[in-house]
């Protein structure tokens, strides 16, 4: 699974939404494959609930809490992203987000 997720727009209130859903996504393949513990997901789906629910304040978007959020997204995006992939922006395309191969350095 390779590609895009968000293309050309950096603002936090559609950063974490597409976030939200590509992590929500890649929980529920994971489940599935059975490559993801029943705590982990649990831990994911609360985790995502508390964002849902700031999303909601006002004033969220453009709060610390909203930065916070994006960072810890962006994290577990990579740290779930299929085996040889990365997730974050194409090497020929900073605001291009999303799962690309890792590419292995030359000696």
């Amino acid at each position: 699974m390779t590609g895009t997720v968000i293309h050309g727009i950096h603002r936090n209130e559609d950063l974490i939404p597409a976030y939200i859903e590509a992590l929500d996504a890649r929980k529920e393949t994971l489940s599935l494959m059975g490559k993801l513990r029943s705590g982990e997901f649990g831990r994911l789906d609360d985790r995502l609930g508390e964002i849902e629910r700031r999303m909601e304040r006002e004033g969220y978007w453009e709060s610390d809490d909203a930065a916070w959020d994006i960072e810890w997204l962006f994290n577990e995006l990579n740290n779930l992203a299929p085996e040889g992939t990365y997730f974050g922006p194409h090497v020929d395309d900073g605001s291009d987000f999303g799962y690309w191969p890792v590419e292995e350095e030359l000696e």
